[in-house]
Parts: C-alpha cells; sequence; structure tokens
C-alpha cells in the first residue's frame, strides 16, 4: 500500500501484516496502528490530503483506513486501486491514466480541499433570496448479513454556506435499540445534531440561516405524519438553544426514490429535439410532475425527475 501525501513528492511505502486478498490484514491491530502513526507523521507535517493507493480492492482494507484517518487522526484520504496500465509500450501497475478517471480524482481531491466543483443557476436566486441551510436526514437500519445486535445509525448533513452549497458537513448518532417500529424510524438525537450543524453555520457565517430547507429519506408511507410531526417539536427545540427570536422559515420533504412510476415522452414529441430530451429519448432531469393525480389526500405530493437517465 502506497501513501502519497499532497504537496509531497515522496511516496510512502507501508506494507501490511498478512495476505492482502483476504481479510486478515484490516483484522490484525498492528496494521491499524501503523497506519494511524504514518497519517499523524503526515499530520505533523501539515499535509491536507493523502492519496492512497491499494494493491486490490478489499472492503476491510478500505474501512481501516477510513477509520484511522478520519476518526483517529483526522486528515482527508482519497483511495484507489492500482491495476495493470499500459502508456506508451510500457505495462505497469498503477492508478488509471484516462481524462475521465483523473477528472474524477481531481473532484475529490478539489472538494476536500474547499473548493469548489459546482453551483447554482442564476435563476434560484429568487426562490432562495432568504438565506438558506439545506439539511439531509435519514436512519440506516441494519440490513441482512449484519452482526447480531448491530443498531441504527442517524445521520443529519447541512450545507455551510448560503452560496454554492458544496459541502456538506455530517452529524452522526447511534439509534437508540428500540422494538417499536415507529420509534425506530425517529430520530433521537435530532435536536442535538441540528444545533451542532447550525453551531458550525453560525462559526463559518457569523449568523444563523433565515430560511432552511429540509430532505428527509427513510421513511415509510405509514409513518409520514407521526415522523414530521415528531421532528418538528425536535426542530424547534434546537431553535431554542439560540434564543426564543430564532424562528427560520421551514420546509420539509419527505423523498422516496424507489418506486416503480416511470415518464415517458407524450406521443406525438419530436425525440430527436435536444430542447425536449436527452440522446437516449429520455426525459431530461428538471421535470417537475404536480398533480391531481400524483397526491394523497392532505399533502402536497409531487414527482421530479431530478437527474439524468443512465440508458
Amino acid at each position: 500500500m502506497f501513501c502519497s501525501p499532497y504537496d509531497d513528492r515522496v511516496n510512502h511505502r507501508l506494507m501490511l501484516e498478512g495476505d492482502v486478498n483476504s481479510r486478515d490484514p484490516a483484522k490484525d491491530n498492528r496494521n491499524e496502528d501503523a497506519l494511524r502513526i504514518r497519517l499523524q507523521l503526515f499530520q505533523r507535517k501539515e499535509v491536507k490530503l493523502v492519496l492512497v493507493t491499494l494493491p486490490a480492492r478489499n472492503t476491510n482494507i478500505y474501512a481501516m483506513i477510513k477509520r484511522a484517518a478520519d476518526v483517529h487522526v483526522g486528515i482527508h484520504t482519497i483511495c484507489t486501486v492500482a491495476g495493470p496500465q499500459l502508456v506508451e509500450g510500457e505495462r505497469f501497475r498503477g492508478i488509471k491514466s484516462s481524462p475521465q478517471f483523473l477528472g474524477n480524482l481531481l473532484l475529490k481531491y478539489n472538494l476536500k480541499l474547499g473548493g469548489i466543483n459546482h453551483h447554482l443557476h442564476d435563476h434560484l436566486d429568487g426562490i432562495l433570496r432568504k438565506t438558506t441551510m439545506f439539511v439531509g436526514m435519514d436512519v440506516t437500519h441494519p440490513s441482512t448479513g449484519s452482526q447480531n445486535g448491530a443498531p441504527s445509525i442517524a445521520a443529519v448533513v447541512a450545507t455551510e454556506e448560503p452560496v454554492h452549497f458544496v459541502n456538506w458537513p455530517v452529524s452522526i448518532r447511534l439509534q437508540s435499540s428500540k422494538e417499536d417500529k415507529l420509534a425506530r424510524e425517529v430520530i433521537d438525537d435530532l435536536d442535538i445534531m441540528l444545533k451542532e450543524r447550525l453551531d458550525h453555520w453560525m462559526e463559518k457565517n457569523g449568523k444563523l440561516p433565515e430560511q432552511i430547507i429540509f430532505y428527509r429519506d427513510g421513511v415509510s408511507d405509514d409513518f409520514y405524519d407521526l415522523v414530521k410531526t415528531i421532528e418538528f417539536i425536535k426542530m424547534k427545540q434546537a431553535f431554542a438553544n439560540f434564543g426564543p427570536q430564532y424562528e427560520p422559515n421551514l420546509v420539509y420533504f419527505i423523498v422516496l426514490k424507489r418506486h416503480s412510476t416511470r415518464f415517458f415522452p407524450s406521443p406525438g414529441i419530436d425525440v430527436t429535439d435536444p430542447s425536449l430530451l436527452d440522446s437516449n429519448a429520455n426525459i431530461k432531469p428538471g421535470l417537475l410532475i404536480r398533480d391531481t393525480l400524483t397526491r394523497k389526500p392532505g399533502d402536497a405530493g409531487f414527482f421530479l425527475q431530478s437527474h439524468q437517465s443512465l440508458k
């Protein structure tokens, strides 16, 4: 395994104990200790980001690297996998040199080092005329194959500035073990995690957001209203930490991604018109469908074609 610190011309080679293609290396505490010492060395040299090249795919080693870097040391890492490469007739093992791969790699570099990879279109200025924070919330439950007793995990991510909406720092908590399904759907420490995100916003911007737009994932249909009601109470508790005068505008979306609804162009539409359809004759991103057919009584449901279809 090679560790190449950003802004350092020297490659640091770290030999793992055990077979890299087995689970042994990540289970051997000597490897994680050695990795942690190496990362601490980089940190003392004020290295901001480390590129790690692995000889083979191994999810356990990847988890070990991220645990050592993110949890114990606090340094950014990007992991790549070396493979057989051919450049100008010479064969060697290394990372891909294709423009697409290197472009994606540089986007990760830029974002992790505080750069801006994208920005919103100017026509959204009217919608976001108030300083706005975007918040994403989800609860992940143990899946088939998880260890016995594995807990559910709740996460809250939020933007940290009101212009580009690029970086989304996170707060994470373990959910308490509950048998009741509704209780497991509600984020236990939402008030604490939301306060952490608002504290970070305040630190970056000097004032609190005037408007917060929440995207809530992981709620089944049966619990929409109850989860929304309980979590609104927790949001108010978070706001109360900043004084009684802090009452931002709130928008709360519950997002359902896994559904079987599909949309197709109407008969008679010119499938070659690039202003209407993409190159595969699919509907372009941005289509909003809001009609009585898309809503249940009492809610404001809608469908949004939020990204481009792959095929």
